[in-house]
């Protein structure tokens, strides 16, 4: 379980990896973490303040000049993988804008393909790191409700960190919170918690009370807040291994696979918390080597 708790591979959003993971692979990340930046003023003296911290973001084991010189070599292939990705995307829906048929394929094929892509992969492969968790943007998951998509956890109409807004300088200040950071990371892994034989009145106060943990912490460190939606999304290699799942098996009585399975997303209501169960798609899964056990996107866009 370690692994799934502290470790996470970020291929976007990097402040939110950074709060609520105690080590964080960027692989991508690092570029977000540049293109919200403003005025060239305040672009060195956040980019010296990322690479300041940039050591210490890595799990100890990995915090070598091999690892690091590789992982800056990654993150260039990512960025031009991306960029790749983003031109076909557009140029398949103008195809199919043109259509009476639908031509949007997956990028499996991309992935195949792109030398960048195939880096990246290799990178993953040599240190191991396919089974290490992933932190994504929501615009890389996609709806889809094939037998191959992965199990999705949706926790919405929470007050979940603005960090778009939020200074570096306090991310880096955060983390070295344990206490606080604590809060923050014990609201994500509900989906992972261990609630079987556990009634639905103890699940409930669970949860409530790891959301009441994450807002003190959030009012503490004055953050600003906005409405959003926290998504976990479980391979179900994960979910065969009862490594995840037990959360819905305990409190719904039913197997997740049965849940996940079942037409249409299920839903359920904790206190004010809205819970939905259904199926998604990443759709960089197989640059992760085919392999990876869970993803985790946390949803920006306003509800």
């Amino acid at each position: 379980m370690a692994v799934f708790n502290k470790t996470v591979i970020s291929l976007w959003d990097l402040k939110d990896a950074l709060i609520y993971f105690d080590n964080v692979i960027p692989i991508g990340g690092i570029v977000d973490a540049c293109v919200q930046l403003k005025t060239p003023g305040d672009f060195w003296k956040d980019f010296c303040l990322v690479l300041g911290s940039y050591p210490e973001m890595l799990p100890p084991e990995l915090r070598t000049t091999n690892f690091e010189d590789r992982l800056t070599g990654a993150n260039l292939s990512m960025c031009r993988f991306l960029i790749e990705i983003a031109a076909v995307r557009r140029s398949k829906q103008e195809s199919f804008t043109n259509s009476t048929t639908n031509e949007l394929d997956p990028d499996l094929e991309l992935v195949k393909q792109s030398p960048n892509a195939l880096a990246v992969m290799q990178f993953v492969d040599d240190f191991n790191l396919s089974s290490v968790a992933v932190n994504a943007s929501i615009d890389q998951i996609t709806n889809d409700e094939t037998e191959g998509s992965d199990v999705a956890i949706t926790l919405a109409s929470l007050k979940l960190i603005n960090t778009k807004n939020t200074p570096w300088q306090q991310i880096i200040e955060l983390r070295r919170d344990t206490e606080a950071r604590e809060k923050l990371r014990r609201l994500r892994l509900f989906a992972y918690e261990n609630y079987a034989g556990k009634p639905a009145a103890f699940i409930e106060d669970d949860i409530l009370m790891r959301l009441a943990d994450y807002e003190a912490a959030v009012k503490k460190w004055g953050f600003e807040a906005k409405t959003a939606a926290m998504t976990a999304l479980l391979d179900s290699k994960l979910i065969a291994g009862g490594v995840a799942g037990s959360f819905l098996s305990a409190y719904l009585n039913s197997p997740l696979f049965a849940i996940a399975s079942a037409a249409g997303a299920v839903g359920l209501a904790i206190g004010r918390i809205a819970v939905e169960i259904g199926r998604q798609k990443f759709a960089l899964r197989e640059i992760m080597a085919g392999n990876p056990v869970s993803y985790i996107a946390y949803a920006k866009e306003k509800l």
